[in-house]
């Protein structure tokens, strides 16, 4: 029982999925009593992998592997000098697996690493061996790679045969009584009108208007099945009514009245989003105050002043694209003429307005926020990275964070921010179902991994449904 056991400081994290590492083996021996694999960390360190509870080794001198036993079980060949092992547990399975020389040998062993946290393991038996562990800092010999694209593919496979009650989704309808056999569902169509209602509701939630009219029409030319409920929202007719949507919130009885002017909501929200995003706040500012005017007022009035310091970026751009084309006009009047300092407007009349309205805007806005900067850290954050546009000749073109605050993606995120509050403002959720589910289902493999399910990993959302 001369033996002897290393293994690594850390214990393998079972959200890994598949852990896997290598040993090269230095002896000169044809079989060398060496033995590789994985143990827990009171696990003596005198004795082999395998020997003892919460242990499990694979051995050179008779190819047997062992776990928790001294008899052994015929699992692979022999190994000795220059070998290369390699040893592997895959967590979505709790099963071990060993390589010999780039070929897998097979799965082995049950219920590994189920309950305990288990370390990578090698032990020897005579002073005269040695191994070189390779724990991915070298190139491996086994394509790992290659078994966890395999693996990965069947996990996913797996996930997308479990069959689903759509149900869950619309709860009301079981509440109602609108009871349906499990019998009487086609397979073809079960989920159809579900996922349906998710993506159309999607679609309406962000403003893919078209798109959302696209694909009603498609749906309302699929064959003919089982009756099912409208779509969320109607074509915009002043006499058809839908049936209420899955998304909707809870609403007042008095609510199912007035659906019929969700196309108009529609059409003024999308109107106020493409206001932002083309750059017209004040459009936007002016359109909201008309028709959602519980949108500026709502958490302190954040969105009003996202809206007011938007403005003023707008401003500040426009100075300086009146400066370039006043330089532009200038170069091409006098050939050789040194460039003009993008904020020095003494000879331009149109950039020296624009920034002259910049500048007013910009002072106004200080004064009217001034108490609340004081008070509100968010406020004053905001203020100070608005006025930082200020000391660039073209802001949008500064780069880093400057570029991109007063850039197209600064417009867009506040599109969505402003479309989120007017949604909201009309007791609707700030985001749509689809986007709910997709986020909860992302946070619940977190969740999994942490409980040290293996086969989370491999539910990769971003890769599998977006990428």
């Amino acid at each position: 029982d001369n033996a002897g056991m290393v293994r690594t400081n850390y214990p393998i994290p079972p959200a890994c999925g598949i852990y896997y590492y290598e040993i090269e083996v230095l002896s000169k021996a044809q079989k060398a009593h060496i033995s590789i694999g994985f143990a827990s960390g009171d696990t003596r360190l005198n004795k082999l992998p395998g020997w003892e509870k919460n242990s499990w080794g694979y051995h050179g001198d008779d190819g047997f592997s062992f776990s928790a036993e001294k008899a052994g079980n015929a699992y692979g060949p022999t190994f000795g000098g220059g070998d290369i092992v390699g040893a592997g547990i895959d967590f979505t399975q709790n099963r071990a697996f060993f390589t010999k020389n780039g070929t897998l040998i097979g799965m082995v062993f049950e219920h590994v690493a189920c309950d305990v946290q288990v370390f990578p393991s090698v032990g020897l038996r005579h002073s005269n061996e040695a191994v070189r562990v390779n724990f991915g800092h070298a190139s491996f010999k086994y394509d790992i790679d290659d078994h966890v694209q395999q693996r990965r593919d069947a996990v996913w496979a797996s996930i997308q045969c479990q069959p689903l009650d759509w149900r869950i989704l619309n709860p009301a309808r079981e509440a109602s009584g609108a009871h349906t056999s499990r019998a009487d569902i086609t397979t073809e169509y079960e989920g159809h009108d579900e996922a349906a209602r998710l993506v159309f509701n999607y679609l309406i939630h962000h403003g893919y208007a078209k798109t959302a009219e696209a694909l009603q029409a498609q749906l309302a030319r699929a064959p003919t099945r089982a009756a099912s409920p409208a779509l969320p929202v109607p074509p915009p007719t002043a006499t058809s009514v839908p049936a209420p949507e899955i998304d909707s919130p809870m609403q007042p009885v008095d609510r199912e009245e007035n659906e019929i002017d969700e196309p108009s909501m529609l059409e003024q929200r999308l109107t106020i989003v493409r206001a932002v995003r083309r750059g017209n706040v004040e459009g936007a500012l002016n359109n909201l105050g008309e028709r959602f005017p519980d949108v500026l007022a709502r958490d302190g009035g954040i969105v009003r002043l996202k809206l007011r310091c938007r403005q003023f970026v707008e401003l500040v751009n426009a100075a300086a694209e009146a400066k370039r084309a006043f330089s532009a006009s200038s170069s091409g009047s006098h050939p050789g003429a040194e460039d003009v300092d993008a904020m020095d407007v003494d000879d331009d009349a149109p950039a020296q307005s624009a920034l002259k309205a910049a500048l007013t805007y910009g002072r106004a806005l200080r004064t009217e926020y001034r108490k609340e900067a004081a008070e509100r850290p968010e406020v004053h954050a905001l203020l100070e990275r608005t006025w930082s546009v200020i000391a660039y000749h073209f802001p949008v073109e500064a780069g880093g964070e400057i570029g991109r605050w007063a850039g197209q993606d600064a417009r867009d995120t506040l599109a969505g921010e402003v479309n989120q509050a007017i949604l909201e403002s009309q007791g609707f959720p700030r985001r749509p179902t689809l986007e709910r589910v997709y986020r909860q289902t992302g946070a619940s493999l977190i969740q999994l991994g942490f409980l040290g399910v293996g086969a989370a990993v491999f539910a990769d959302m971003q890769r599998e449904l977006l990428d």
